[in-house]
């Protein structure tokens, strides 16, 4: 990806001449004749689940969620000192339509999201979580608590059915972030979960998604 080696030079021009840094790249989701059901497990969050498959090309991965929930998650272990940084692409067929109310249990469902979770595994009450949405109204930029549980900070990404069927890329800072909402450093970031959700809402949609990556990368200087 154009934006990923853009990312990975800015690193190594941040170190000072004779230092050295440890960069790694782990792609976490893609490629998917290599069995990446294997990788990931599923979590079902309602009485339905959704659908989780390869595209007709083979070269992502398709959600179809129709009045249902769930999840696929897989471990990683990250050292919340390190600068870690998600990287996957997304695009929806549509959003909810008329779903003023997603800050609200009853309208608690979106057409794409996407989970880092920190110091435990996922959709467990110890652990916290930080939740990457396509929101239907909900304007780019907000964040808020999870109406359901409080340790999970919603972030919206994308809204709204403008750049339904495009291909849209995503670069978090996930131990940035995860400062800045919970207010201090996080120890570890121990998984990653894909979703959609729509059985508040009782609808259906679909989703995308591709080319997941993590890049880990710890300078010399890092605090420990």
């Amino acid at each position: 990806m154009f934006g990923r080696r853009i990312y990975l030079c800015a690193v190594f021009l941040l170190v000072p001449l004779g230092a050295s840094s440890q960069v790694r790249v782990d792609t976490l989701l893609g490629r998917f004749a290599e069995g990446w059901r294997e990788a990931w497990m599923e979590q079902l969050l309602a009485d339905n689940g959704n659908d989780f498959r390869a595209s007709i090309d083979g070269e992502a991965l398709r959600v179809r969620s129709d009045n249902s929930a769930s999840a696929i998650w897989r471990s990683v272990d990250y050292d919340g000192d390190s600068s870690v940084t998600l990287s996957w692409r997304w695009k929806i067929e549509r959003t909810i339509h008329d779903n003023a109310r997603e800050r609200e249990r009853a309208g608690d469902d979106f057409p794409a999201r996407f989970f880092v979770v920190f110091e435990g595994t996922p959709f467990e009450s110890r652990s916290r979580a930080i939740r990457y949405v396509w929101a239907s109204t909900e304007p780019v930029g907000t964040s808020f608590i999870n109406p359901h549980v409080n340790n999970v900070a919603t972030v919206v990404l994308q809204s709204g059915d403008g750049l339904a069927g495009r291909w849209i890329g995503e670069d978090r800072d996930v131990v940035q972030d995860f400062t800045e909402l919970y207010g201090r450093r996080p120890a570890v970031v121990t998984g990653v979960a894909i979703m959609a959700d729509t059985d508040n809402t009782r609808t259906a949609t679909v989703a995308w998604f591709d080319d997941v990556e993590a890049s880990i990368s710890r300078l010399p200087n890092d605090r420990h």
